[in-house]
């Protein structure tokens, strides 16, 4: 799996690279299927059965070999070699029986009781009667989510167990009517009113999966087998995953009624952005006090209609916008609107009724109030408690990073005090003002900045933004469009929001003459980052630029990682919005399983976080021979190596 992308991916599309199946491979199987689909989906969804079929063939052909021949040798060979062979044979035999029994993790969270929640379980039963399907275990977690898992019961062959799991903030977050269209929406995947074969074909996408995710790196019956089978099934069955999505959207919508569905989607879009801020709030407290709260869940009610108009309209516009990819296994919001019949309503939604999306539903009107019952408040305790003991340890590193942040920024202040800070000390300042959120006294600087270089991308767009939401037209004769335009060609990182402020900026102020300069930014900032959403043997890099104290900083970080054995930086020469640099990190790493290789990717992006551009992560193997070599060919490009415990640096 060389290049790290940080959408939300299945084991199986996060191998497609590792075992020859380029993203552009995986999308042309996906192409393929999707045409095919259209033009008959009977004949397609014959062709998925056969292939899903071709995965228990193979099984079915080991298990049968290894058990003839251990027959065989039963019955024919007696002798001393026979018996080991016997022997060795009935062991490989369960070794491969074993390596098929799928273990996988029950989902934990507090398990509601249908004594307990008479009303919960009384909706439940409705929709499930409807549907022809059951809930089996209901659980409450602490996640903005709810969702229908199946458990395998007796291995990979067995029956599962029907898993509901409620999150607590996503109940918080819901009314009655939009809560029962997500159930409904959940149940409907397990529903008995799907045809036969895409039901045991959606399930055995997830239990095609789950085996991959459990077989030994070492299996080499198995392992090579399927990490070339299961990405090519994952995405000829990607077709069948979206229109499951679009039938259970049926479902919720016969079940209650397409208002309440629309409603859920979008307001869960809405209030997921909203509920990460509220969040990012509380633990902003970390600066003041050492000790976590130990009522978090209480704190939660707040106000969040305090989200102001312009950042909901990026939130919806961006959603709206979206068309998904390939690899999607759920349509884009715009299609479900669609589906819905409620597109028009929300491309046209007031700002009154945009922020009535957002805020908090009124006392005992939340489905959390309404479900839980007289339970509420012993819920809370409970994952107020298990909240506090598992981020007790995290929230007093917080507390210990804002104090050397505010120690870092005394520093600079008392420095200033001495004379003028330059460019770098600037910059430094403004980030340390902006990790406080004191945003006035950041902005200030941030104006410093662009004294000594008008052009800095996150200056300029973070300027900007605060003068829309302040609502001040302009500064020294330059208005916010103005500073965020400015940010387009130089910092792709940023563009992508410049875009979607500036649009809605000139929206309210009836300025369409710009409007289409910004359309055409947009179309060329597209162009942009598909080219740099790969990274090939045939593309062509420059030595990276970047500083001593930049590469001490990989150094000093990810040296700690002690999967990675070498990491190498250099720049990938790109035609559009050249001003705006693309770095590849590269690295060979010891026998990491592949299903870590999303967080080690995540490890190295968030420590590089102190690059202002973007930047592709590729991990070499054997599949990528070819990249390796031309990357290691560009001058400096090494950051450091490690030989044994001794780390040797570039």
């Amino acid at each position: 799996m060389p290049i790290i992308h940080y959408n939300s991916k299945t084991t199986s599309e996060a191998l497609a690279d590792k075992v020859g199946v380029t993203y552009g491979q995986f999308d042309t199987i996906a192409d393929e299927a999707e045409k095919k689909a259209k033009e008959n989906y009977d004949a397609y969804e014959a062709d998925l059965v056969n292939f899903a079929r071709l995965g228990y063939l193979y099984i079915g052909t080991i298990v049968a070999i290894a058990i003839f021949l251990v027959v065989f040798l039963l019955l024919h060979v007696h002798n001393y070699v026979g018996v080991k062979l016997t022997i060795f044979l009935g062991l490989f035999v369960f070794a491969i029986l074993s390596s098929l029994w799928v273990k996988v993790p029950k989902p934990e969270g507090i398990e509601l009781l249908r004594n307990d929640f008479p009303k919960l379980f009384s909706m439940l039963d409705k929709i499930c009667l409807k549907l022809k399907t059951q809930a089996d275990v209901v659980l409450l977690t602490d996640d903005y989510n709810a969702a229908v898992t199946q458990i395998p019961q007796a291995g990979f062959f067995g029956g599962t167990t029907n898993y509901l799991i409620l999150g607590f903030p996503y109940m918080m977050a819901k009314s009655d009517k939009e809560f029962v269209a997500t159930i409904a929406h959940e149940f409907g995947h397990l529903s008995s009113n799907h045809s036969k074969n895409s039901d045991w074909i959606y399930n055995l996408h997830k239990r095609w999966d789950n085996l991959l995710q459990n077989l030994d790196e070492k299996n080499i019956l198995f392992k090579p087998f399927f990490a070339w089978y299961i990405p090519r099934f994952s995405a000829k069955s990607l077709v069948m995953n979206r229109k499951h999505e679009l039938e259970a959207d049926q479902f919720s919508i016969d079940i209650a009624g397409a208002d309440a569905r629309a409603r859920s989607l979008v307001s869960a879009e809405l209030k997921g952005h909203a509920y990460s801020n509220t969040w990012n709030d509380v633990f902003k407290n970390a600066r003041f006090s050492p000790e976590a709260p130990s009522d978090v869940y209480d704190r939660l009610r707040v106000n969040l209609n305090t989200t102001p108009t312009h950042e909901l309209r990026k939130w919806l516009n961006e959603a709206l916008e979206d068309e998904g990819s390939k690899s999607d296994t759920h349509p884009p919001l715009k299609e479900r609107l669609v589906f819905a019949n409620k597109l028009e309503e929300y491309q046209n939604i007031s700002d009154e009724d945009l922020h009535a999306l957002v805020a908090p539903l009124d006392e005992g009107q939340s489905s959390s109030e309404i479900y839980l019952g007289d339970k509420l408040s012993e819920l809370i305790s409970t994952l107020n408690q298990s909240w506090y003991h598992g981020y007790k340890q995290s929230w007093e590193e917080k507390h210990t990073y804002f104090k050397e942040v505010e120690t870092a920024l005394q520093e600079l202040k008392d420095k200033e005090q001495n004379g003028e800070l330059n460019l770098k000390e600037l910059k430094a300042k403004a980030n340390l003002l902006e990790e406080l959120d004191e945003i006035d006294d950041a902005i200030a600087v941030r104006h410093l900045i662009l004294e000594k270089e008008p052009f800095h991308p996150v200056s300029n767009f973070l300027i900007g933004v605060y003068l829309v939401e302040k609502k001040i037209e302009s500064v020294n004769n330059v208005d916010a469009s103005q500073f965020l335009m400015r940010s387009y060609r130089h910092n792709l990182i940023v563009a992508d929001s410049a875009h979607i402020v500036t649009t809605q900026h000139f929206i309210q102020q009836n300025r369409e003459v710009e409007m289409s300069l910004v359309e055409d930014a947009r179309k060329e900032l597209e162009i942009a980052m598909k080219e740099r959403a790969t990274v090939k043997d045939t593309d062509e890099f420059l030595e990276h630029d970047l500083s001593d104290e930049e590469k001490e900083a990989f150094v000093a970080w990810l040296t700690k990682v002690e999967q990675i054995k070498s990491l190498y930086i250099v720049r990938k020469i790109v035609s559009h919005f050249p001003e705006s640099k693309h770095y590849i990190i590269g690295l060979n790493v010891h026998g990491t399983p592949s299903e870590e290789l999303f967080e080690l990717g995540q490890v190295i992006h968030e420590h590089s976080a102190f690059i202002d551009y973007t930047r592709s992560i590729v991990i070499f193997d054997t599949w990528l021979h070819k990249l390796e070599k031309k990357i290691k060919a560009v001058p400096n490009c090494l950051i450091f190596k490690r030989k044994g415990k001794e780390i040797q640096v570039g």
